[in-house]
């Protein structure tokens, strides 16, 4: 193509697009070779730029953060690097779910390192107009939560996220208390006892003179009301109402047993039968079928018996007093069902015999897989004798439960005081540990006996009432360790 008229075609669409140029071409016949191959150029650019064909690169706008973590730094906490980062893309939220330690400072500035899908820039704010641009060599302020502006690669989309470190602002391990009510009943009474039945807490009341009974909604425990009673036995011990599938069982002074399905209805049961001295607790026999056992006296001998329906009991166990084996508590005493798939145990605590003496003691049930209870009295609570370990002292009406994985018992009454003090086992009352600060009653707990005592669904410990030298406690507390509540969150 060295000559333009040597393509009449091409010549005829330059002179359509530059006619005083092809007339110029025309005139002259020859064109510079340069300035032709400079045309060509410019021409095929220009038709190639307006084709069909024609594509271009498209910039990203993508501004999310991918990842985000800390790097270490142990004058602030350990492992930080491990925390783990929750990054919400749709609430544009970045936080730890998991709580650093308490009391952990964040004065101190931190690096962090952050991913980003594509990012021009990233800009954190404060407040106000304190901002810097995002480096990872550079420190961050976590005292307060701030804000991260990330800007696209194609310099216009942007994505702002509010970022957190959150500290736990209790000790993980401690078991926090709170009073919900100092004075919960404004009437005057002897004694009184608190169940957790179907949805609602149920306190009984002695007054000397007759009985009442209050509820409450197992979610409230501050407001209550009065209920109606009928069929409560007249000389009723209310300290011994215990559940029972579905149904609620007293003994009496006279060693009767009745029960109510509803807490108000009460009659004796169906076979009227006597001997019922106390009502233990339930626990699985061996096929996991649930049992309620009792302490009976039948001939001048005391018994431990069970029953599947509350109606017909049989005696399983001989545990009249003998040299070899200390006397069974008859009142006053605690006591813990230890959890269990089949087979659990039921350990008794405490509590005063039939001599009126006082006892510290352990006694643990439960039936192995032949069918058979297996007992042991006097379980290595050796107050008064061990040498090396002391276990709690003789008391009777202690506050005693099962919580995290661990047996406790709390307060009541010795020979000559109420106490506060708390004791916890880890191999199922073998041994006893008096509790430190972390894992014990509030300072302002008042010392008691015979409160009544209910774990919840939810981690909380309760206690109800109770009793001490200035007469009823009429409190209502509860507790619950602190990383239970970080669990329930």
């Amino acid at each position: 193509m060295d000559d333009v008229d040597s393509n009449p075609k091409l010549f005829l669409f330059l002179q359509l697009l530059f006619p005083t140029l092809t007339h110029a071409m025309h005139t002259k016949m020859k064109i510079n070779k340069l300035i032709r191959l400079s045309l060509f150029s410019f021409l095929f650019a220009l038709i190639a730029c307006n084709s069909t064909d024609s594509s271009s690169t498209d910039l990203s706008t993508d501004a999310e953060i991918t990842s985000f973590k800390l790097v270490e730094n142990d004058s602030v906490s350990a492992n930080l690097s491990l925390v783990h980062f929750t990054i919400d893309q749709n609430k544009n939220l970045i936080y730890n779910a998991d709580s650093l330690p308490v009391g952990t400072s964040l004065k101190t500035k931190l690096l962090a390192t952050i991913s980003f899908a594509s990012a021009s820039k990233a800009t954190i704010y404060y407040s106000g107009t304190d901002s810097a641009t995002y480096s990872s060599t550079d420190s961050i302020k976590f005292t307060n939560p701030f804000h991260i502006k990330v800007v696209a690669y194609d310099g216009k989309t942007s994505k702002t996220y509010e970022v957190k470190l959150n500290v736990h602002q209790q000790v993980p391990d401690s078991l926090d208390w709170q009073m919900l009510n100092s004075s919960a009943w404004n009437f005057s009474y002897n004694s009184s006892k608190t169940v957790a039945f179907k949805d609602k807490f149920f306190t009984y009341f002695d007054a000397g003179t007759g009985f009442s009974l209050w509820s409450s909604s197992k979610t409230d425990g501050i407001q209550w009301n009065s209920e109606s009673l009928s069929g409560f036995p007249a000389n009723a011990d209310i300290k011994s109402i215990t559940a029972f599938n579905g149904a609620l069982y007293i003994t009496t002074s006279s060693q009767q047993l009745y029960k109510s399905t509803d807490g108000k209805s009460w009659a004796q049961t169906a076979i009227p039968e006597t001997g019922f001295v106390a009502i233990l607790g339930a626990i699985n026999g061996p096929t996991g079928d649930s049992r309620l056992m009792v302490e009976k006296a039948v001939g001048g001998k005391y018994y431990l018996a069970y029953t599947t329906d509350g109606n017909s009991f049989t005696n399983c166990r001989d545990i009249t007093a003998s040299d070899e084996q200390e006397v069974f508590p008859v009142r006053d005493f605690a006591v813990i069902t230890s959890p269990g798939s089949k087979s659990n145990k039921l350990t008794v605590i405490g509590g005063v015999d039939s001599n009126n003496t006082l006892l510290y003691y352990v006694y643990q049930m439960y039936w192995d897989s032949y069918g058979e209870l297996q007992y042991a009295a006097n379980i290595n609570n050796y107050y008064s004798y061990a040498k090396y370990y002391k276990g709690f002292s003789a008391r009777k009406g202690a506050i005693a439960f099962y919580y995290d994985g661990k047996m406790v018992v709390a307060g009541g009454q010795g020979s000559s005081a109420y106490y506060n003090d708390m004791y916890t086992s880890i191999d199922n009352g073998i041994s006893w540990q008096k509790q430190d600060s972390m894992i014990n009653l509030p300072k302002t707990f008042v010392a008691r006996a015979n409160a009544s005592t209910y774990v919840d669904a939810n981690d909380f410990v309760w206690i109800f009432g109770g009793y001490n030298q200035s007469g009823p406690v009429k409190e209502i507390w509860r507790g619950r360790i602190n990383r239970f509540g970080f669990l329930n969150k």
